[in-house]
């Protein structure tokens, strides 16, 4: 992971989502979500930390935008709500097949409140670290 001067993650956005699900998760989603700073939203390939609010419940999300992501990538996605999870699908056709999640399960993976886990790149997907 980069960190910049002060040990905060570079490119690091937050965001407040509903319960959705979200497919292609990137700059359109999070920025229509108010997602903060404005001047650093989401960007594939360069944002290494999302911090997401689930509002109104559980959230899911299908996968995230990939563009521009090689191999290797890896982000930390963590779930600020106090007590809401984020579910992330397994390969859901939802989202573009470069955008799509690997869960171990073959199933879905879920994100509990106030927790994170590292998503990589690995064999042109998703997968969690």
């Amino acid at each position: 992971m980069a960190y910049d001067s002060t040990n905060n993650f570079q490119n690091e956005v937050s965001a407040t989502l509903g319960a959705g699900p979200y497919n292609d998760v990137g700059y359109a989603v999070l920025l229509a979500s108010g997602a903060t700073p404005s001047s650093s939203t989401y960007r594939s390939g360069s944002t290494n930390r999302v911090n997401i609010t689930a509002s109104g419940g559980n959230i899911t999300i299908n996968g995230f935008d990939a563009s521009g992501c090689s191999d290797g990538f890896t982000m930390l996605i963590y779930n600020a709500s106090a007590s809401s999870g984020i579910i992330f699908n397994h390969l859901n056709s939802g989202s573009l097949a470069n955008n799509q999640i690997t869960c171990a399960n073959g199933a879905f993976a879920t994100l509990n409140a106030q927790t994170g886990a590292r998503i990589s790149r690995v064999n042109g997907k998703w997968t969690f670290a």
